[in-house]
């Protein structure tokens, strides 16, 4: 049911946010439930099931930490670039002065970057033409995040898939023997 409302809340912003503005990643939006979906049912698996094949825990715990761990570096150091580091003067200037605008919004985001990086793209979207959706990153920001994007699925999304075969395989030999 908790998916059903958010994806029908997600639906109602992306409706808004095409009648404010048709140019802007308006989709943004079910990106973020998506990852949100995604980090609750890994947490909830790491409380609930982890230990259903006791070998398998401490893996499961590493799948889940280090990409978390990863993701909210990678989105501090992304931010602290394109603030101190960004490819022109200009832009750097231009991202100060957005971020000090919006500081409660840009941490926030960084820190529900930890779930996933791309939560950082949601401050670029230009959803609804709000302002605090409009900062401009650099190239080498968009860089930085598409790459972890990228890690992402070797860290993250590769180990707990081969976990959770393994632990399906596990359960239901057990369950044969049983039977």
């Amino acid at each position: 049911m908790g998916i059903g409302v958010a994806l029908i809340l997600a639906l109602a912003f992306w409706i808004f946010g095409i009648c404010k503005d048709r140019t802007a990643n308006n989709f943004i939006i079910f990106n973020c439930v998506v990852i949100l979906y995604d980090f609750v049912f890994e947490l909830a698996f790491l409380i609930n099931n982890s230990r259903d094949v006791e070998f398998l825990f401490l893996p499961t715990l590493i799948a889940f930490c280090v990409p978390l761990t990863v993701n909210f570096m990678m989105a501090f150091i992304t931010i602290i670039i394109q603030c101190f580091i960004a490819d022109n003067k200009t832009e750097r200037i231009e991202f100060q002065k957005w971020f000090k605008d919006h500081l409660r919004f840009a941490a926030i985001m960084t820190i529900l970057a930890g779930a996933d990086i791309n939560f950082l793209r949601l401050m670029n979207s230009k959803f609804g033409r709000f302002e605090m959706f409009s900062c401009k990153f650099s190239r080498t920001a968009m860089k930085i995040i598409v790459l972890v994007e990228f890690f992402n699925s070797f860290i993250e999304d590769i180990p707990q898939f081969t976990i959770q075969i393994f632990i399906l395989c596990n359960t239901y030999f057990h369950l044969y023997l049983i039977c």
